[in-house]
């Protein structure tokens, strides 16, 4: 078997992600803790038999349903600029995570990959990228296949990459960090120093795949996660680079390639941009907001993980209390920390990885600086330091994401580090002393845990938070230091010469230390109809739990893919004009529940009044709503209140106010027909005369043609156009703001590229 005697290390990065996505690739499943959405109304479905977490559900509420609205888009033919369905309508390619043009989306779309599928396909694609990048970047530092593949599998598999999966814009982007990195490292190198203290990987700085890969990184859409990309990049360079002595065009290559990177992305980046000046999270930076900001960085109990990562609890899995298993979650720093997550404290690289460091030899050390340097200045994010100074002195930063999500940058530079020192010296196995490593491992983590159980919980009613939520008993023992155990065996293999044996037994403590139990699934049952697109409907609810499923009627963004159009929503970037017509619909309530300032509710207390001027005419409520006067259409525990007034789309007759509707009003409003309503185009069939009032958002970017002529939308909250006597063909076509000039900065980094590649070919032809 040549080729697989070849090639085997890129086969088992490339199939190791079936090990967490095979109930997906195999039973159809989609990614995302679905039974915990499923119970909710209208589905009703059976009560979850894994735990809550707040933050996986995510992957329901907001990525499905923006990937299923970016795939249709692009398999009927129309741009992701705009989603129909929520908060009344907004933005959706200036939201950045939706990712409407990362290339991979694109293609989904087009081969009209249904979306359970395509997540899935996008998935296994982007754990195994991020592996592959890893060893890429391990091998530029002169790893063994073994140790690159260590690194490569550590990283791709780990319980960062994993947990994070269901938010799919995290693995999307970061899967394209070790790829910067690595070719950022290329770039530097000087091609005639081949006797370098770092090896020079190749002849010619590949600039071109630098600057695609920062494109791609950024098109994956989270921006926090890109910035620590650039972050990377910098201090792998800077360093790289002092060791190296490189030249002025080394440094020069790498800026060359970030300004043409980000110009190559500029057709989403700038209307994201444009978008967050009208954002409701531009956070100016405030002594309160930063000590808020620095709380929430990685602290004592999410080190507790950081050899053994199912030490503080995994996600979805559920706290057993005298034998039985309960709906409380099992990580329990989330009781001793107001909004912990596991995710957002992944910080664990395993004790396969910790122990391979005590194989550390000094022969090495020049080869692992960079990386100790990026691990460094991750470990300075993450615990707070350096991401406090950076809320005071970035523009922008004080609105991004908790600091411990730099821990992708601690764990890339720390897999890659052990990869570099995997100890291919025969003297080296041999050192016993070595095998420390587990037990020291083990010893931190037991400390860390005793000391974590004196803290008193936050979680109301709660006096302790329950022992038996700590490692305990049989199944705690095995479950967290089983991992450790089958290590020290990989370990003392390594005496034996077994080195497939010894990468094998390291992965398999690897994955069972946490990643195998990091990812969630289920079967989604949303069943997309075609309802009436002039019925606009408000889903009343009140609270949403960090630790406990709320009683909640189609949350966060579940409208969108069951394809009805809500008045409220879930997204990463609000419109803030949006935010205060909510505000006005509940009555002056703020219209976000405490555990989550960006998602958007009608409340129970709303205002019938406002709510009706929003173009609502059906309201869905698990409890009784007084105020609406009128007796609801039960459907099980749900009631479905219908509303007086014109709906989403009416023309105003002559005479007659926007103001006084509804109410009475004399003449009535004319209904009229939406024909097709798109994520950039909606075309509705009105008469007049009058004034056709579309109660969507009237953002920037839209205009109308009315009958092919162009014609003027007033200026207000809504959609609002004069109509003449007669029927028309009213157009409204959305274009985001910066998407034009975007998309000229890309055609000329195009250009630029294409005529480097050209001269570059044209030389090797030459010397040829």
């Amino acid at each position: 078997m040549p080729f697989l005697r070849r090639h085997w290390p890129v086969l088992t990065l490339i199939l190791l992600p079936l090990t967490v996505l095979w109930r997906c690739v195999f039973l159809g499943e989609c990614i995302g803790p679905w039974d915990q959405i499923m119970q909710m109304a209208p589905w009703n479905g059976p009560t979850p038999t894994f735990a809550w977490d707040v933050l996986q559900a995510d992957g329901v509420l907001q990525f499905y349903p923006w990937r299923d609205l970016v795939f249709n888009a692009w398999g009927t033919g129309h741009l992701p600029f705009w989603n129909p369905y929520q908060l009344c309508g907004t933005p959706l390619l200036a939201n950045s995570q939706s990712g409407g043009f990362y290339p991979l989306h694109i293609l989904m779309g087009a081969l009209h990959v249904p979306t359970t599928q395509a997540i899935t396909l996008l998935a296994w694609f982007h754990l195994a990228w991020a592996a592959l990048g890893a060893r890429f970047l391990a091998k530029q530092f002169g790893a063994n296949e073994y140790g690159a593949v260590t690194a490569g599998a550590c990283f791709g598999m780990s319980a960062f990459m994993v947990s994070w999966t269901p938010l799919a814009s995290v693995i999307t982007t970061c899967a394209w960090i070790p790829w910067v990195l690595g070719f950022g490292v290329q770039v530097m190198s000087r091609p005639s120093t081949l006797d370098s203290r770092i090896p020079s990987p190749g002849s010619r700085p590949p600039i071109p795949a630098l600057s695609a890969s920062i494109a791609m990184m950024l098109l994956g859409g989270h921006l926090q996660f890109a910035a620590y990309g650039f972050i990377g990049i910098i201090v792998i360079c800077l360093v790289t680079g002092i060791i190296n002595k490189s030249k002025w065009k080394g440094y020069a290559g790498v800026l060359a390639s970030l300004a043409i990177g980000t110009m190559l992305a500029a057709p989403q980046i700038l209307p994201v941009l444009e978008f967050s000046k009208q954002s409701h999270r531009q956070v100016k930076a405030t002594p309160e907001g930063a000590t808020a900001y620095a709380a929430s960085a990685i602290g004592l109990p999410e080190l507790t993980g950081f050899v053994l990562p199912s030490a503080t609890g995994l996600p979805s899995r559920s706290a057993i209390i005298e034998g039985q298993h309960t709906d409380l979650p099992a990580y329990w720093p989330a009781y001793i920390k107001r909004g912990a997550n596991f995710l957002e404290g992944a910080i664990g690289v395993g004790p396969f990885i910790f122990a391979l460091f005590f194989f550390a030899r000094r022969r090495k050390l020049t080869q692992v600086v960079p990386h100790l340097g990026l691990a460094l200045v991750g470990s300075l994010l993450a615990l707070g330091p350096l991401s406090t100074l950076l809320y005071w002195v970035l523009p922008g930063w004080s609105a991004s994401g908790s600091p411990g999500r730099a821990e992708v940058l601690l764990l890339c530079g720390l897999c890659v580090v052990a990869g570099i020192i995997w100890p291919d010296d025969p003297e080296t196995k041999k050192e016993g002393w070595r095998l420390v490593g587990i037990p020291v491992g083990i010893a931190v983590t037991c400390i860390l845990l005793a000391i974590n159980s004196q803290a008193k919980p936050w979680f109301p009613g709660m006096v302790s938070v329950p022992p038996v939520i700590w490692p305990s008993g049989t199944e705690g023992f095995l479950f967290v230091f089983g991992p450790a155990l089958v290590a020290l065996c990989a370990l003392i293999l390594l005496w034996k010469k077994s080195p497939k044996l010894v990468l094998s037994l390291g992965l398999i403590s690897t994955l069972v230390a946490g990643p195998l139990f990091c990812l969630p699934t289920g079967k989604p049952n949303f069943s997309p109809q075609a309802p009436d697109p002039n019925i606009r409907h408000a889903f009343v609810n009140s609270n949403w739990g960090l630790l406990n499923a709320a009683k909640a009627v189609m949350p966060g963004n579940t409208a969108t893919a069951s394809h009805l159009y809500d008045v409220a929503g879930y997204d990463s970037l609000l419109n803030k004009d949006t935010l205060e017509m909510l505000r006005s619909v509940n009555a002056g309530q703020d219209p976000a529940p405490d555990a989550n300032g960006n998602m958007m509710f009608v409340k129970p207390g709303f205002d019938p009044a406002k709510i009706a001027e929003a173009g609502v005419t059906e309201v869905w409520s698990l409890g009784p709503l007084p105020q609406l006067k009128t007796q609801p259409e039960m459907t099980g525990n749900l009631g479905v209140y219908k509303l007086d007034g014109p709906g989403r789309a009416y023309v105003l007759p002559v005479g007659a106010t926007t103001d006084t509707v509804p109410g009475s009003v004399v003449p009535e409003p004319q209904t009229c027909q939406i024909t097709l309503d798109t994520t950039d185009l909606q075309i509705i069939e009105a008469t007049g005369p009058g004034t056709l009032v579309v109660k969507d958002r009237n953002m920037v970017g839209w205009t109308a043609k009315v009958d092919g002529k162009p014609t003027d939308i007033k200026p207000g909250l809504w959609r609002e156009v004069d109509l003449p006597s007669g029927t028309h063909k009213v157009e409204f076509n959305y274009e985001p703001p910066g998407f034009k000039t975007g998309l000229w900065l890309a055609a000329l980094a195009i250009l630029f590229l294409a005529t480097s590649v050209g001269i570059n070919l044209r030389q090797r032809t030459t010397v040829v």
